[in-house]
């Protein structure tokens, strides 16, 4: 750790750093190696369990994604369907003649 912070390891031992510093360093180190995993069995077990979480989140993403698609597929029939409809009903009310609707007179309030 002093070679990474580009201190030489003295600079720990001397007087003001040795029961400051150097005891919170001591108890980082221990927090850092108790939370590794250690043991070539351990470490593959741990590998093979933190790519198996992450093959079970791209299916369920994928999963997702293909039942959006679906939906979006869905979705544009359904307004393909309404559009022609949309279309046929404009259709018949040019054929009947828009002419013939009128109006009502307003009521005239006495």
């Amino acid at each position: 750790m002093c070679r990474r912070a580009k201190i030489s390891q003295v600079t720990l031992s001397t007087p003001v750093h040795r029961d400051t510093t150097l005891k919170m360093v001591n108890e980082w180190l221990t927090r850092m190696q108790s939370a590794s995993i250690t043991g070539r069995k351990s470490v593959r077990r741990a590998v093979t369990d933190r790519a198996e979480e992450w093959k079970r989140h791209h299916s369920a993403i994928a999963e997702n994604y293909r039942l959006a698609e679906l939906e979006m597929l869905d979705m544009r029939r359904e307004l393909k369907k309404l559009r022609d409809d949309n279309d046929a009903l404009r259709a018949l009310l040019e054929k009947t003649n828009a002419a013939k609707v009128i109006a009502l007179p307003k009521k005239i309030k006495d």
